[in-house]
């Protein structure tokens, strides 16, 4: 999966050029958090010019243990919880949002998957009822589309979470598997 994943990685660092936006709205609101010398940290740093980052992803639990063995399978994107931007991987800042879409196990534990995701040239997205241009916003993500990822940012529009999906599923190298207990 890793090797496919850089595979890609690299693709996109060869289309990005210095005029491609980073940063500003499109900043990736996660806390700085010293991963140096941690998995694959170490070996293969994060790259900021790519836009590569890492997010939250929520599922169930063996969706988690499968999509670490095997990868995210694109066939089955929007078929538990729907797919507000079309048909990809869905990703989130806050752990709080990934939560949204997980169950537990048997003993009661959620799994987040902490993923390791490229997002290369975003297209940013504040558009009230996004479903109705999903397939403009998928195009647009396409080989002849310019980007590689959308911004969907539902924070700005309702007051909930930003969100960013990706149409290819090696853009996203699911590195660690996440499991905890709700306390309320």
């Amino acid at each position: 999966v890793f090797v496919n994943y850089r595979a890609r990685r690299s693709e996109i660092s060869s289309v990005m050029t210095p005029e491609t936006p980073i940063g500003d709205v499109w900043d990736v609101k996660t806390a700085a958090v010293p991963l140096a010398g941690v998995g694959r940290m170490k070996e293969n740093p994060v790259d900021p010019k790519i836009n590569e980052h890492y997010l939250w992803h929520g599922c169930k639990p063996e969706g988690a243990e499968g999509i670490t063995d095997a990868n995210f399978d694109l066939t089955r994107a929007g078929t538990a919880f729907g797919s507000l931007f079309g048909p990809g991987i869905y990703l989130a800042e806050s752990c709080m949002k990934a939560d949204e879409y997980t169950q537990p196990d048997h003993r009661g534990y959620f799994p987040l998957l902490l993923c390791r995701v490229v997002l290369g040239n975003v297209l940013y997205c504040d558009h009230p009822s996004p479903v109705s241009i999903s397939s403009d916003l998928v195009a647009a993500c396409g080989e002849r589309g310019g980007y590689h990822s959308i911004l969907g940012d539902r924070e700005k529009v309702n007051g909930t979470f930003r969100e960013f999906i990706v149409f290819d599923n090696h853009q996203v190298y699911p590195e660690y598997i996440v499991w905890y207990r709700r306390v309320f």
